[in-house]
């Protein structure tokens, strides 16, 4: 595929977790961390990089991923300014990447039950849409993984704070393409949301 073809992933797992009090990426869900669930699905697509952005306890999440750190597709950068919010570890990926590629699809660190095949279906019916901008939809919510076309780079360059890309989605309806994909889309933020998901994995 032709490099500005290309499809990257841009998983964001720089926060503090305050609301949660311990570093989400470390918890264990099952066998394998939070982080290592979306890392092993995101590899595992048709995406043709993954972009990891580290930034709160980076040396301690580093030596949690173990083999996923060999992986050739996988490429981590650092947001010293994770304290910050969301918005600047979207723009700070966007600072290495916005010459390599052609889309980018934003993923969150915290969701781990986004698979490969949520991915992979998105990327196929999205291209064929024809949009600039996609997303999964769950139980009438639009939630993550997004996709976004290089037209709307210059917005994620722009981002500051904690500010992410839900604005960009609410501007451009007419541009915007949704794939109903039922699946547990809740991301992990706090001890209860830990306690309900440990609960219904007991079931």
């Amino acid at each position: 595929m032709d490099k500005i073809k290309k499809i990257y992933g841009v998983v964001l797992a720089a926060g503090e977790s305050k609301r949660m009090g311990f570093p989400k990426q470390l918890i264990k869900i099952g066998d394998r961390t939070m982080l290592q669930w979306v890392l092993n699905a995101s590899l595992s697509s048709r995406l043709d990089k993954v972009v990891l952005v580290l930034g709160y306890m980076k040396d301690e999440i580093l030596r949690s991923l173990g083999t996923f750190l060999e992986d050739p597709k996988l490429m981590i950068i650092e947001n010293s300014r994770y304290r910050e919010g969301m918005g600047v570890s979207i723009s700070c990926a966007m600072g290495k990447i916005k010459d390599r590629c052609q889309y980018v699809m934003i993923l969150l660190g915290d969701m781990p039950f986004v698979r490969e095949d949520i991915i992979d279906r998105l990327i196929e019916a999205y291209l064929l849409s024809g949009k600039g901008l996609g997303a999964i939809v769950t139980d009438e919510r639009q939630t993550h993984p997004v996709i976004i076309r290089r037209e709307y780079f210059p917005y994620l360059l722009s981002l500051q704070g904690d500010k992410g890309a839900r604005e960009l989605f609410k501007k451009n309806p007419d541009d915007l393409f949704t794939l109903y994909f039922p699946f547990e889309s809740t991301d992990i933020d706090t001890p209860q949301d830990l306690r309900d998901l440990n609960s219904c994995l007991k079931k």
